[in-house]
């Protein structure tokens, strides 16, 4: 059905679902293209991995249209906090690890694992820096009172000066990785 169009308002009024849709389009796009980047996460399709992988996207990446006046904005927000949730290594999976490298029951290892954490949050709890030699240094920081701002609303607001985990790698594990990163190989493997 054909809309007469006597002004540019009504022609703002009647282009704004488009619009939006248009933008609707743009963020399924989005998701496609951070989709592709990420396979390499994913050895083989199955339908678990591909799950995690939508949900993934889901949560970390969000899009958002709004009307201001008479144009139609359209803003992509990346949580990296949320893909830290979905990428970063679980407990499980490191213990797993830990097992299968330690020659040992995967039992044994959880519960090394959790034996470990426990002891290293006793020390740092402490004020104590635990140093691993080959590995690194965990030590407790105070972090200064700094302005946040929320990336929703650009609203500003103070974080207070409190303690933190700060881990310094020791020069063994920077090399290890500086030689994974410069050849896509261990050489410990």
């Amino acid at each position: 059905m054909a809309k007469s169009i006597n002004n540019m308002k009504d022609l703002e009024k009647a282009l704004q679902p488009v619009l939006l849709g248009m933008v609707d389009e743009l963020a399924e796009r989005v998701y496609q293209t951070l989709n592709y980047f990420l396979q390499e996460y994913y050895n083989s399709y199955n339908p678990k991995s591909y799950r995690r992988q939508y949900d993934f996207l889901r949560s970390a990446v969000k899009t958002k249209a709004k009307v201001k006046g008479n144009k139609v904005v359209a803003s992509v927000y990346i949580d990296t906090d949320a893909m830290d949730v979905y990428m970063a290594i679980k407990k499980k999976e490191f213990a797993d690890r830990m097992a299968e490298n330690g020659g040992t029951t995967k039992k044994a290892a959880y519960k090394a694992v959790d034996a470990f954490i426990e002891t290293l949050m006793d020390y740092l709890s402490e004020g104590e820096k635990v140093m691993l030699k080959g590995f690194g240094r965990f030590e407790m920081r105070t972090a200064k009172e700094r302005i946040g701002r929320n990336p929703n609303t650009k609203e500003e607001y103070v974080i207070p000066e409190h303690e933190k985990v700060k881990f310094v790698t020791s020069e063994g594990l920077a090399d290890r990785i500086k030689e994974r990163r410069r050849t896509g190989t261990d050489e410990n493997e």
